[in-house]
């Protein structure tokens, strides 16, 4: 599934038919979340002509013609600033997250309404302590509080979420799709199953 929701920010301009994420890393000098953006305001976003908006690392563009000088730009930088994570159709990003919802489904759901309901999740905000594979994360979602770990399952390393404390609500083998919206809303879904 981390084909499909890597790219975990929800689309959260409707105007847009493509975005390019910027790539980050809180953990290298340079090149962390705030840095990104500031590039990208004031960098990356003149080289657009049409109707475009820096959210954080990700750039919203109207017209796929404002692609091209930001990919001849910055499509030979392959880490660091400047390096791009993906770029994407609004269209693709509906379709992955259908995609997606229908492989977490459980037999007898309805894929689209399990899409529609990550995709109506308000954006996660996490609160992340810790260093590498042991670092826990940590987000208020509707009431409930989502915890994303480190756990194992038969022997195998593997991401647990909790829900209101209630261990193990869904699973994942990446860290990236456990705490994307179709994770969290995967987790939230058996955590209501299992009150009822």
């Amino acid at each position: 599934m981390a084909l499909l929701t890597l790219d975990t920010p929800p689309w959260v301009r409707d105007w847009a038919s493509w975005r390019v994420r910027f790539a980050y890393d809180n953990e290298q000098r340079g090149i962390d979340h705030a840095e990104i953006a500031a590039f990208l305001r004031d960098a990356v976003a003149p080289l657009c002509r049409k109707r475009s908006e820096c959210m954080g690392v990700v750039l919203y563009l109207l017209d796929p013609e404002d692609l091209k000088p930001v990919f001849r730009a910055f499509a030979g930088v392959t880490q660091g600033r400047g390096a791009i994570a993906s770029i994407q159709a609004q269209g693709s990003y509906r379709e992955a997250a259908r995609l997606a919802a229908l492989l977490v489904t459980a037999p007898g759901e309805a894929a689209d309404g399990a899409a529609s309901e990550a995709i109506a999740l308000p954006d996660l905000h996490w609160l992340v302590t810790g260093f590498g594979q042991g670092r826990i994360a940590t987000a208020q979602v509707r009431g409930h509080a989502v915890v994303v770990r480190l756990g194992a399952v038969n022997g195998q390393e593997i991401w647990v979420l909790d829900v209101d404390r209630q261990a193990g609500c869904a699973r994942f083998r990446l860290r990236p799709d456990a705490m994307s919206k179709m994770g969290v809303a995967a987790a939230l879904r058996a955590y209501e199953m299992r009150g009822s």
